[in-house]
């Protein structure tokens, strides 16, 4: 009898911690989710490192460095690192706000409020990221 409680009270243990561990995985949040939490109401630049300057998409973590005259720049894998070091077309950016055209190495990124959280835009310094939100505040 004693023997019974004992392992009746280990199975309902067990039951509690899977159902603890579960609930804890299913309220992680993703590094794009982070980064949205951080950015609400001040800007946060992302590290370049965590961006595919290729896709122009947020990863979330380190990407491949791409050393192109002296300046670093950043894949997501062997395809994109031949395009960043083949073409300079695909590493230059317009500017949102000034519509100038800008080298993605020396960005200010931020994420697109107008994409699915995962993309990016580039400004030429962190005073046009923030003309350009200031506009279409005004506009909205």
């Amino acid at each position: 009898m004693k023997n019974r409680i004992i392992k009746g009270m280990l199975l309902v243990s067990a039951i509690v911690l899977v159902f603890i561990v579960l609930q804890g995985r299913a309220n992680a949040i993703t590094p794009v989710e982070q980064l949205v939490q951080k950015q609400q109401g001040k800007t946060v630049e992302i590290p370049k490192d965590q961006v595919c300057m290729v896709n122009d998409a947020f990863m979330g973590s380190s990407q491949i460095e791409v050393p192109v005259n002296g300046k670093m720049y950043y894949g997501c894998c062997k395809m994109c690192v031949g395009k960043l070091n083949n073409s300079e077309e695909i590493r230059m950016a317009e500017d949102p706000f000034t519509k100038e055209q800008i080298d993605k190495a020396t960005a200010f990124i931020v994420l697109n409020p107008d994409s699915d959280q995962k993309g990016v835009l580039y400004f030429k310094r962190e005073m046009n990221y923030k003309n350009y939100i200031k506009d279409r505040t005004v506009i909205e």
